[in-house]
This record gives structure tokens, C-alpha cells and sequence, in this order.
């Protein structure tokens, strides 16, 4: 199994304030500014499987 790596770009970085002014491409985790990197197949299938049981389940 790949793992995806993911660029720390900044610390210590309130959710509030990432928020506010939210950039394409990152995302914020645990107080740190992280770049998103592509999805895998297997993040698309399990992606997928999530959408089919959270709509089945709000029928």
C-alpha cells in the first residue's frame, strides 16, 4: 500500500483563521497547514462507497 506524503507548509495555525481565508490545494490538520496531494483509485473507491451508504442511509 502507497502512502500519500503531504507538505507541512505552516504550524501552529488556528481552524478559525484557516477558514477565514482558505487556499486551494491545502488543508489544515492538527494546527498545521498541510498540501493536498492527488487521489489515489483506491481514495476515489472508498470515496465512492462512503457516498453510496451515507445517501442509502438518509433515505
Amino acid at each position: 500500500m502507497a502512502m500519500v506524503m503531504a507538505a507541512v507548509l505552516s504550524d501552529n495555525v488556528s481552524l478559525e483563521d484557516f477558514i477565514a481565508s482558505p487556499t486551494d490545494d491545502m488543508e489544515w490538520v492538527d494546527g498545521q497547514i498541510a498540501e493536498k496531494n492527488g487521489m489515489t483509485a483506491k481514495h476515489s473507491l472508498i470515496q465512492s462507497k462512503v457516498d453510496y451508504y451515507w445517501r442509502s442511509y438518509k433515505i
